[in-house]
């Protein structure tokens, strides 16, 4: 005969283990990625080492999550009057309408208007690696971006401003204790506007997102346990917000082109 009560409480048990389903898959990936970067730290002593293998797991993770609509890969931005961008660790740039256009010494050159996102990737979050990926950031924002009309059948869509750039840090650890505290806010606060960071993350000790308005920033921090998760369903969000980059303008880019008159 069964047990009625019994029954209640095995339903009520499945119920809670579906409800936090999510819960225990980000807490899995969570783990998953910090032991591949602990083990990228661990396992090389030289700081270039590390750095590519930092560099590698984060474009795993960025390939394995993100939607097909985005590509990632370490890189150089470039503009339709030639300047160039610093060696980016992680650009996050359109993968239908912009291809990467020049590849030299290994790393690919992306067009300005297919950017959507770039990241540094440190072994820590510290004030250098900070104002450091804040020039990075500088480097490609600065950048010109054009943008064209769409034809369609019925007519022409007009052209798009380009959105603002995403920009961030991608590390281990903080350098700092506690990890975002004064000293923290204090050097979010002191980047210009070109250089401002949006998300970035110690997955030892959490994530950050920070908003910037008229007055100071504003910075939510997520706590270490689900920093992963949270750094990517942020990340998710703000690149669903900035919709689709501009149509690229391939006559600019064609203006460099030597062309012989008949």
């Amino acid at each position: 005969m069964v047990d009625l009560n019994e029954l209640k409480e095995q339903m009520a048990e499945n119920a809670e283990a579906t409800k936090n389903r999510l819960h225990t898959l980000y807490e899995k990936m969570q783990d998953r990625i910090a032991v591949d970067l602990k083990n990228a730290r661990d396992a090389n002593e030289d700081p270039n080492a590390k750095g590519e293998a930092s560099e590698g797991t984060w474009h795993q993770l960025f390939n394995a999550y993100l939607p097909h609509r985005y590509r990632v890969i370490k890189g150089i931005v470039i503009d339709c009057n030639g300047d160039e961008s610093d060696a980016i660790d992680v650009i996050i740039h359109d993968r239908q309408f912009t291809p990467a256009i020049y590849q030299q010494f290994g790393l690919p050159y992306v067009p300005a208007e297919s950017v959507y996102a770039v990241f540094e990737a440190k072994q820590e979050i510290d004030k250098g690696n900070i104002e450091y990926a804040g020039a990075k950031a500088a480097s490609v924002r600065t950048l010109r971006r054009t943008s064209a009309t769409i034809p369609f059948a019925a007519g022409t869509y007009p052209k798009k401003d380009p959105p603002r750039i995403l920009a961030g840090i991608l590390a281990y650890e903080s350098g700092w204790t506690p990890p975002f505290g004064d000293s923290f806010r204090e050097a979010i606060g002191a980047l210009g506007a070109e250089r401002q960071l949006d998300l970035g993350i110690a997955t030892a000790r959490g994530c950050f997102e920070v908003s910037y308005g008229a007055n100071e920033p504003e910075i939510t921090i997520f706590k270490p346990e689900r920093a992963l998760a949270a750094f990517l369903i942020r990340l998710l969000a703000r690149l669903q917000a900035l919709g689709t980059v501009p149509a690229i303008d391939y006559d600019e880019y064609g203006r460099l082109l030597d062309i012989e008159n008949t």
